[in-house]
């Protein structure tokens, strides 16, 4: 993977082998050029709502060898609306706030349904996801989380089927991290527990202490293994 991050390869592990792909809001394109480079995916489609990054992604391309490879098609759209029914198995958003990602999948119902997996990584409003999922007819199959420099990515892979159903602990906090209780989990409960505490102390009174402390008594219970 040129140039890869870790969190570019956990998303380039996430997409289903030997099946075509896309990634919307593709920037540099990295990740599709990369697969396709790899041979890991027989087709990848790049897909970005200005041409300033498509510039950017022929330049990846350019560099990989693929300018003129039919394997890899770069498109400039919103969402998955450059995408047919059908085109792809895997479909990556990443690195967009959590209702953004939402609204592009709702906008997009025909391609959705189609798709075999859904590699999610919300930067904002994880919560809101999981539970925006079930409505658009997806269900959350996994969930991993990685710390690369300080900061804490999170990956929702969903796939077209019934919803699964899940507590406030676990929209909040993951199902799946939270049945695993790996390391980077745990290390981001910790860090999130100092983070709620600050924040409440600075909200002091305001109605928006009561739901932090909320999410901090969750986050406490997560880190002793509570239910």
């Amino acid at each position: 993977m040129p140039t890869s991050t870790a969190r570019l390869r956990a998303l380039a592990d996430l997409v289903l082998p030997d099946r075509p792909m896309a990634d919307i809001g593709t920037d540099h394109g990295r990740l599709p050029a990369g697969l396709v480079a790899q041979g890991r995916v027989p087709f990848a489609v790049g897909v970005d709502l200005r041409e300033a990054p498509l510039v950017a992604a022929r330049a990846t391309a350019r560099a990989l060898g693929l300018q003129d490879d039919p394997r890899l098609s770069l498109r400039i759209g919103d969402g998955l609306s450059p995408l047919l029914p059908g085109e792809v198995a895997t479909v990556v958003i990443a690195g967009m706030g959590g209702l953004r990602i939402l609204d592009l999948l709702a906008a997009a119902p025909a391609v959705v349904a189609r798709l075999e997996r859904l590699v999610l990584q919300p930067n904002t409003d994880l919560p809101a996801v999981r539970a925006g999922l079930g409505p658009l007819g997806l269900g959350l199959v996994d969930e991993g989380l990685l710390i690369e420099r300080g900061q804490a990515f999170t990956f929702l892979v969903a796939a077209p089927g019934p919803a699964l159903a899940m507590d406030e602990a676990q929209l909040l906090l993951g199902p799946f991290l939270q049945a695993r209780r790996e390391a980077p989990f745990l290390d981001w409960l910790h860090a999130e527990e100092l983070r709620l505490t600050r924040a409440i102390e600075a909200a002091g009174e305001a109605p928006r202490a009561r739901l932090l402390a909320r999410e901090r008594d969750l986050v406490r219970r997560a880190l002793h293994g509570l239910a």
